[in-house]
């Protein structure tokens, strides 16, 4: 009988380390490690995020945040204020970060890579796109901002970098917005770019995964329905 107790009380121990193991992070562990990003290399504190954030983080980004090639030589994810890219170096697999107060992410929504220019772009929840090189990493201002009132609510993004335009698909207001890539609230006045270049609205359909076919030269999307259809073609 005794052998038995000890048992299920063993058994009863293992349960919890293995739901405790499963467990979904908490919004503290989350803040902890978003608290990390902001100090990152801002000359006051260790230069560190944690193994532990970093694994969370890349966890906890949505699909839309995320960007990875077939060949999986680079990869990107995208959470809270942190760009994490994952590529080869040497033969190992490297991690390096964007984050920090100069970054002046927020709350990451979407990302795109633009290859061609070799600039990944973050879709935050303020509202904002935000252009970062990935030739330097680390606690970096962006190359540029684009702000718009239209952007706000968004939830993905694509470049088009033959066209140099940045095309986000705005679900709350049922509307694709074309932009400038070279848009910047900081450019001089008279060459800020700023402006919705074009407009698709969207009412009647519920889209999603937004990408464009280069060789095509069209933009497509897949509805509620799951299937896949042609926004527009690209001019």
């Amino acid at each position: 009988m005794n052998k038995l107790l000890i048992l299920l009380f063993l058994f009863g121990i293992n349960i919890k380390l293995v739901n405790a193991a499963e467990a979904v992070p908490g919004e503290e562990e989350i803040l902890t490690c978003q608290d990390q990003a902001d100090v990152f290399g801002n000359g006051k504190s260790d230069d560190i995020i944690s193994k532990f954030c970093l694994e969370l983080f890349i966890k906890q980004s949505p699909p839309s945040a995320r960007v990875e090639f077939p060949s999986g030589k680079i990869k990107f994810y995208g959470y809270r204020n942190m760009i994490i890219i994952e590529k080869e170096s040497n033969n190992r697999r490297v991690k390096e970060i964007i984050a920090g107060n100069s970054t002046e992410l927020k709350s990451i929504q979407a990302l795109a890579f633009d290859e061609n220019n070799k600039e990944i772009v973050a879709l935050d929840e303020s509202g904002e796109v935000l252009s970062f090189t990935t030739t330097i990493t680390g606690n970096i201002a962006p190359y540029r901002i684009l702000r718009n009132k239209e952007i706000e609510g968004a939830s993905e993004l694509v470049i088009d970098y033959t066209r140099d335009q940045i095309i986000v698909n705005n679900k709350k207001t049922k509307k694709i917005l074309f932009f400038s890539r070279l848009a910047n609230i900081n450019g001089r006045k008279g060459k800020q770019r700023l402006m919705v270049l074009k407009t698709i609205n969207t009412l009647g359909n519920e889209l999603t995964n937004l990408s464009i076919d280069q060789v095509k030269s069209e933009l497509n999307a897949v509805d509620s329905s799951n299937r896949k259809i042609l926004i527009a073609p690209l001019e």
